[in-house]
Protein backbone atom coordinates (compact mmCIF):
# COMPACT_ATOMS: atom_id res chain seq x y z
CA UNK A 1 0.00 0.00 0.00
CA UNK A 2 1.58 3.28 -1.03
CA UNK A 3 0.89 6.75 0.35
CA UNK A 4 -1.74 7.55 -2.27
CA UNK A 5 -3.73 4.40 -1.55
CA UNK A 6 -3.61 5.22 2.14
CA UNK A 7 -4.84 8.75 1.45
CA UNK A 8 -7.60 7.44 -0.76
CA UNK A 9 -8.72 5.09 1.99
CA UNK A 10 -8.69 7.89 4.59
CA UNK A 11 -10.41 10.50 2.42
CA UNK A 12 -12.90 8.66 0.23
CA UNK A 13 -13.15 4.90 0.88
CA UNK A 14 -13.10 4.71 4.70
CA UNK A 15 -12.58 0.92 4.67
CA UNK A 16 -9.77 0.75 7.25
CA UNK A 17 -7.47 -1.32 5.04
CA UNK A 18 -4.57 -1.01 7.44
CA UNK A 19 -6.25 -3.54 9.77
CA UNK A 20 -6.46 -6.10 6.99
CA UNK A 21 -2.75 -6.43 6.27
CA UNK A 22 0.01 -6.06 8.84
CA UNK A 23 2.59 -5.55 6.08
CA UNK A 24 0.88 -2.28 5.12
CA UNK A 25 1.50 -0.86 8.56
CA UNK A 26 5.20 -0.35 7.84
CA UNK A 27 4.26 1.77 4.80
CA UNK A 28 2.04 4.04 6.87
CA UNK A 29 3.91 7.13 8.09
CA UNK A 30 1.73 9.52 10.12
CA UNK A 31 3.89 12.53 9.30
CA UNK A 32 3.56 12.03 5.54
CA UNK A 33 -0.17 11.44 5.78
CA UNK A 34 -0.58 14.63 7.80
CA UNK A 35 1.46 16.57 5.26
CA UNK A 36 -0.54 15.31 2.27
CA UNK A 37 -3.85 15.81 4.05
CA UNK A 38 -2.93 19.40 4.84
CA UNK A 39 -2.32 19.98 1.12
CA UNK A 40 -5.71 18.48 0.20
CA UNK A 41 -7.68 21.46 1.51
CA UNK A 42 -7.41 24.23 4.12
CA UNK A 43 -10.25 22.61 6.05
CA UNK A 44 -8.33 19.32 6.32
CA UNK A 45 -5.25 21.24 7.34
CA UNK A 46 -7.13 22.81 10.24
CA UNK A 47 -8.67 19.49 11.32
CA UNK A 48 -5.38 17.62 11.23
CA UNK A 49 -3.52 20.38 13.03
CA UNK A 50 -6.05 20.77 15.83
CA UNK A 51 -6.53 17.07 16.42
CA UNK A 52 -2.88 16.05 16.31
CA UNK A 53 -1.74 18.94 18.50
CA UNK A 54 -4.12 17.81 21.24
CA UNK A 55 -3.87 14.04 20.87
CA UNK A 56 -0.27 13.31 19.89
CA UNK A 57 0.67 12.33 23.46
CA UNK A 58 -1.76 9.41 23.58
CA UNK A 59 -1.01 8.04 20.10
CA UNK A 60 1.28 5.08 20.66
CA UNK A 61 0.90 3.01 17.51
CA UNK A 62 0.41 3.58 13.83
CA UNK A 63 -2.99 1.92 14.14
CA UNK A 64 -4.06 4.66 16.56
CA UNK A 65 -2.96 7.36 14.13
CA UNK A 66 -4.75 5.68 11.26
CA UNK A 67 -8.00 5.37 13.23
CA UNK A 68 -7.72 9.01 14.24
CA UNK A 69 -7.41 10.11 10.62
CA UNK A 70 -10.31 7.89 9.60
CA UNK A 71 -12.55 9.37 12.27
CA UNK A 72 -11.51 13.05 12.02
CA UNK A 73 -11.39 13.47 8.24
CA UNK A 74 -14.87 13.68 6.67
CA UNK A 75 -15.65 11.53 3.65
CA UNK A 76 -14.96 13.44 0.43
CA UNK A 77 -14.69 12.71 -3.23
CA UNK A 78 -11.17 11.89 -4.32
CA UNK A 79 -9.37 14.73 -6.09
CA UNK A 80 -5.85 15.45 -7.17
CA UNK A 81 -3.64 16.85 -4.44
CA UNK A 82 -1.31 19.60 -5.63
CA UNK A 83 2.01 19.26 -3.88
CA UNK A 84 3.13 22.57 -2.40
CA UNK A 85 6.84 23.16 -2.68
CA UNK A 86 9.15 26.05 -2.13
CA UNK A 87 9.68 28.38 -5.08
CA UNK A 88 13.27 28.54 -6.30
CA UNK A 89 15.20 31.72 -5.68
CA UNK A 90 15.72 33.70 -8.84
CA UNK A 91 18.79 35.69 -9.73
CA UNK A 92 21.13 33.99 -7.28
CA UNK A 93 23.60 31.57 -8.79
CA UNK A 94 24.54 28.60 -6.68
CA UNK A 95 28.01 27.08 -6.36
CA UNK A 96 27.38 24.50 -9.11
CA UNK A 97 26.67 27.25 -11.64
CA UNK A 98 29.68 29.13 -10.39
CA UNK A 99 31.95 26.11 -10.86
CA UNK A 100 30.57 25.46 -14.37
CA UNK A 101 31.15 29.06 -15.48
CA UNK A 102 34.61 29.17 -13.98
CA UNK A 103 35.55 25.82 -15.57
CA UNK A 104 34.36 26.92 -19.01
CA UNK A 105 36.21 30.26 -18.82
CA UNK A 106 39.43 28.69 -17.61
CA UNK A 107 39.02 25.68 -19.93
CA UNK A 108 39.56 23.13 -17.20
CA UNK A 109 37.31 20.38 -15.84
CA UNK A 110 34.77 21.03 -13.11
CA UNK A 111 36.58 18.54 -10.89
CA UNK A 112 39.83 20.51 -11.21
CA UNK A 113 37.96 23.72 -10.54
CA UNK A 114 36.45 22.30 -7.33
CA UNK A 115 39.87 21.03 -6.27
CA UNK A 116 41.43 24.50 -6.72
CA UNK A 117 38.62 26.15 -4.77
CA UNK A 118 38.82 23.63 -1.91
CA UNK A 119 42.61 23.99 -1.65
CA UNK A 120 42.26 27.68 -0.75
CA UNK A 121 44.93 28.89 -3.18
CA UNK A 122 42.37 30.81 -5.19
CA UNK A 123 40.57 33.86 -3.76
CA UNK A 124 36.90 33.16 -4.47
CA UNK A 125 35.85 36.79 -3.98
CA UNK A 126 38.20 37.97 -6.72
CA UNK A 127 37.04 35.23 -9.09
CA UNK A 128 33.38 36.09 -8.45
CA UNK A 129 34.10 39.75 -9.18
CA UNK A 130 35.88 38.79 -12.37
CA UNK A 131 32.95 36.68 -13.60
CA UNK A 132 30.35 39.21 -12.35
CA UNK A 133 28.74 36.91 -9.79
Amino acid sequence: MNIFEILKDIISDKKNRLDDDIEDEKDFQPYLVQRWLSMYSPHFSYLVNESTNRLWKVMDTKQDWYKLFLSVIPKQSNKRISYIKKAPKKGKKNDKDYVKIMASHLEISERECKMYLESGFIDQKQIKKHFNM
